[in-house]
């Protein structure tokens, strides 16, 4: 907008004075031709609005700018965007300062007072309005941007909770219900409908914490981890863990996400499919260089895993299918009384290449 401003200046200067409205002289028009320039600049470096005030000011004081005139309303629309900013007190200065030396110079001192008077007034009156009209929408955005957050809050909070206590008491239930049951088969039979109970309460929650987080902020891996490991601990399950990189922050957004992802289903599995008491290894690893995420876990298989009900989340063969499609690896092996999943995925900057070199064949 500056530049189209300070072009639109001089251009005006020269047609009125092609019409002859006052002489032609080429030095002003120089100096007008330089004014412009500088508050072109002022559009995108802020020093360059002191320059070309001052080079304005000074300019006019010693009545060199003559009768091209245009480039003052460059002078009133810093002004006005100075009180847009909230510098109203050196805007008026200079305002005054302007008025005064303008008055000093002018032949006709009275009538200079009075327009500079008035064109004070207009631009105090344009400027504290657009000042006024730019905090209430600052003040609307911040409002707005508070209730999300208030409104994001109670989501993941909402969740949280559903996981931690409900979600997570539920399969805590289940799965001493089962321990009961394998250790007292006369019990059995009455334990069977607490069993299943527990896990269709289960299998219906898993949705609702799933829609109630779905705008929930991400949580780093070292976290889900935790998270993780606390879960495992309902069947006296340890997690062994051994993690070489920043986790955190190396790993592209979208490789955090769907690690995390991996995490919970691949704990989840360990929690169904591991016996009481025993202990899981996870392994992650960040490559510096090809900012592959690569992450591993092993567990040993009970011989009678808990029913598959008890847990309904995306399950392997649909994480198998995200991660493929973010151009990643999720294997399966069986070693002996062992399982063993490993997950690699590449950042967001290879996935790109990839796809573009599917669609270039």
């Amino acid at each position: 907008m500056f530049m189209a401003a300070g072009i639109f200046f001089v251009l005006l200067d020269v047609a009125v004075s092609a019409l002859g409205l006052y002489s032609f002289d080429i030095k002003h028009l120089l100096l007008v031709v330089a004014l412009s320039v500088l508050f072109a600049l002022a559009g995108w470096f802020q020093l360059f609005e002191f320059l070309f005030i001052g080079c304005y000011i000074l300019f006019d004081s010693l009545d060199m700018v003559g009768g091209f005139g245009s480039v003052e309303f460059g002078l009133l629309i810093v002004l006005v965007f100075w009180m847009v900013r909230s510098w109203v007190v050196p805007a008026i200065v200079v305002m005054i300062v302007y008025g005064v030396l303008s008055t000093l110079v002018s032949p006709t001192s009275q009538l200079q007072a009075l327009s500079s008077l008035l064109v004070s007034i207009v631009v105090l009156l344009i400027g504290l309005s657009l000042r006024w009209q730019s905090n209430r929408r600052m003040l609307a955005e911040f409002e707005k941007e508070q209730a999300q957050l208030a409104s994001l809050n109670t989501r993941q909070e909402l969740a949280r909770q559903l996981h931690d206590t409900t979600a997570k008491d539920l399969a805590h239930v289940t799965m001493l219900a089962q321990d009961v049951a394998k250790h007292h088969p006369d019990l059995s039979r009455e334990l069977r409908p607490l069993v299943a109970a527990a896990a269709e309460a289960s299998r219906r929650i898993r949705p609702i914490i799933t829609s109630v987080n779905t705008a929930a902020t991400e949580t780093p891996l070292s976290e889900v981890i935790a998270v993780v490991s606390d879960m495992l601990t309902t069947r006296n399950i340890t997690l062994h863990t051994a993690i070489d990189g920043d986790i955190d922050n190396i790993p592209t957004r979208q490789q955090r996400l769907t690690a995390a992802l991996a995490i919970r289903e691949c704990g989840v599995n360990v929690l169904k499919y591991a016996p009481q008491g025993s202990a899981a290894d996870l392994n992650v690893n960040v490559d510096l260089d090809s900012r592959v995420l690569a992450m591993s876990l092993t567990n040993i298989i009970a011989a009678t895993p808990v029913p598959a009900s008890v847990t309904s989340g995306y399950g392997l063969m649909n994480l198998k299918y995200r991660i493929q499609q973010e151009g990643g690896t999720l294997d399966i092996s069986h070693i002996q009384d062992r399982w063993l999943v490993y997950v690699s995925l590449p950042s967001g900057v290879a996935s790109e290449k990839e796809k573009l070199a599917k669609i270039s064949k």
